[in-house]
């Protein structure tokens, strides 16, 4: 008797191991990777839009680092489920990317080999949710850029902000330490039509990042 739970219970197991492995390769996770002259972005929905949301720094001859943000929605027009990034000049080893399917809104994200990843939680208030005014995100840092991806349905796009300490788009206009982005001030980001919206929705993909620390905080809401 107690051999035969233990087959039945190991046949139960291989049956549950093969599942989850049959699940990962039907619906592999997004994955990024870094060409001599490009950021790539593999398993895609074939044809979908990809939002790229990224910053480099490379030292320039003064030997001041030069930063440059990016953020643009790019179409699989291949069907293949890869899209890149191209840099004609070198992938630059300073550099923090993140990729969204807006079909799905599966993201990922990545720095080039050699360069850590440099994820963090949220150093503030983080994302609050409010009524009757607009949600926002609070960080405690001087520099911040703002991402809001709505994959799927007639309501997808993605939104962006860059924000500084005390500057225009921080809400409370103080310089205090801290960012304060309200989510309608977001701008619309390529060929997403519709203004920002003021609340966030299940699924939404947020992504900050500052361009001068390179830290990036990435969060799914749940």
């Amino acid at each position: 008797m107690n051999l035969l739970r233990i087959v039945s219970a190991a046949f139960l197991l291989q049956l549950a191991l093969s599942s989850f492995l049959s699940a990962q390769v039907l619906d592999p996770p997004l994955e990024i990777s870094f060409l001599a002259d490009a950021v790539e972005v593999t398993n895609l929905s074939p044809g979908a839009q990809v939002v790229w949301f990224g910053a480099t720094q490379v030292l320039a001859d003064d030997d001041v680092p030069e930063i440059r943000a990016y953020a643009s929605i790019a179409e699989d027009t291949d069907a293949d489920g890869v899209e890149r990034l191209d840099f004609p000049n070198g992938v630059p080893l300073h550099s923090t990317w993140v990729a969204v399917d807006l079909a799905n809104g599966k993201s990922a994200a990545a720095a080039p080999e050699g360069y850590p990843l440099r994820s963090v939680s949220w150093q503030g208030a983080g994302i609050q949710v409010n009524e009757g005014v607009d949600d926002v995100v609070t960080d405690a840092r001087q520099t911040a850029n703002l991402l809001l991806v709505r994959a799927g349905g007639k309501s997808s796009g993605a939104w962006i902000v860059e924000a500084g300490d005390g500057g225009p788009t921080d809400a409370d206009s103080a310089v205090n330490g801290a960012v304060s982005l309200e989510l309608s001030a977001l701008d619309p980001l390529g060929n997403t039509a519709d203004p920002a919206p003021s609340h966030f929705e299940s699924g939404d993909v947020v992504a900050m990042l500052d361009p001068r620390k390179l830290e990036l905080t990435l969060v799914t809401i749940k």
